[in-house]
């Protein structure tokens, strides 16, 4: 069974993550949300950071952006072109 938590703003990612983190196996981060133009690296550091152990997946269309995810915990990267997770 796989339960999915969707979240559009930082502010609901953080949330989810702070309600759900002790059942999530691994967490999907699209570099943009629609919050002024914030990334979501800075959540990707402070989520690797708590201790998080699953998989990070960073998905972004801006290869900058998936770059920054990487460095700031994602182990892989969903190549949303080609659909393939390296």
């Amino acid at each position: 069974r796989v339960e999915l938590v969707w979240a559009q703003t930082l502010e609901e990612a953080e949330d989810a993550y702070n309600f759900y983190s002790h059942r999530l196996a691994a967490i999907v981060f699209d570099g943009h949300v629609p919050d002024k133009n914030h990334t979501t690296v800075a959540l990707a550091q402070r989520v690797k950071e708590s201790g998080f152990e699953g998989p990070m997946i960073c998905s972004s269309a801006h290869q900058l952006v998936s770059e920054e995810l990487r460095a700031a915990g994602c182990q892989f990267t969903w190549d949303v072109a080609g659909g393939v997770c390296l």
